[in-house]
């Protein structure tokens, strides 16, 4: 597993989720990955952002980072995990 791969799986799931933001017309605000946090296991990233001024944190492996976008039911998964989360935690009462 190369640091090229994981940066690309990084950036994958960062487009992913703007392309899901802007689908669901949520505001996501800064992005940032964290490595080690505690509580965390080794080999494991953050990606934490913001919906709506609330704060999300999601966990992702360093296998599932390296084998994005390539690995067909990899992608599918946290393509599934990222619009699911973006379409019901910004979701307004109501509102579609």
């Amino acid at each position: 597993m190369t640091t090229a791969k994981i940066r690309n799986g990084k950036k994958w799931i960062e487009d992913t989720t703007k392309r899901f933001a802007t689908e669901y017309r949520r505001s996501i605000d800064n992005l940032k990955w964290r490595m080690g946090k505690k509580g965390v296991q080794d080999g494991m990233y953050s990606l934490v952002f913001f919906i709506e001024k609330v704060r999300y944190v999601e966990i992702f492996s360093e296998d599932d980072l390296s084998d994005l976008p390539k690995t067909l039911d990899i992608k599918t998964k946290v393509e599934e995990r990222l619009k699911n989360l973006i379409k019901s935690k910004g979701a307004h009462p109501g509102k579609k």
